[in-house]
């Protein structure tokens, strides 16, 4: 074997050992943008606070309590179909602007159709519970379900679960 040949031979070991790097590098970056999606699409948030609180009950023993409900989208495209279901440890009414009661129920559903990179939707809820049951409020928790860019159904759950995918929407 000539010198050219083994300069050949190693020429063709170090464009190997170069090839090897690059596709390493290559599926190193593919899982990273696939990782910073799925962590995008599980920073999709409710957050609820009760923006008034009575201090005492009405007259008829109940009280009335003013929710703001948000749902955050911190990713870099737009979730659809979004749906949030608000779940109070105990039967309550939602009173509307026009002061009329929603029958009682656990929960609360809000929806909106598309929520924006980086954005946000908020909600303002009047709910009436009675006054003494007030402490079951603690036990409120949230899901928020949505369509991805890649038509991806799922809920996140702010209860510490899991989100729950469920497929093609």
């Amino acid at each position: 074997m000539s010198i050219a040949d083994w300069i050949s031979v190693a020429a063709a070991a170090i464009a190997g050992v170069g090839v090897f790097f690059a596709i390493r590098e290559y599926r190193h970056a593919v899982r990273e943008r696939i990782d910073k999606k799925r962590a995008e699409l599980d920073a999709v948030a409710v957050a609820w606070h009760p923006r008034s609180v009575p201090n005492q009950p009405h007259g008829d023993g109940t009280g009335l309590w003013k929710y703001e409900v948000t749902v955050q989208n911190p990713g870099h495209f737009p979730i659809r179909d979004v749906v949030v279901e608000l779940q109070f440890g105990l039967a309550v009414q939602r009173r509307h602007y026009d002061g009329v009661l929603d029958a009682p129920r656990r929960s609360l559903e809000m929806e909106q159709p598309v929520v924006l990179p980086g954005g946000s939707r908020t909600w303002t809820r009047n709910i009436v519970l009675p006054f003494e049951a007030r402490h079951q409020l603690r036990n409120t928790t949230a899901d928020v379900t949505f369509t991805t860019s890649d038509g991806t159904r799922r809920t996140n759950h702010m209860d510490g679960r899991p989100p729950t995918v469920h497929g093609a929407a």
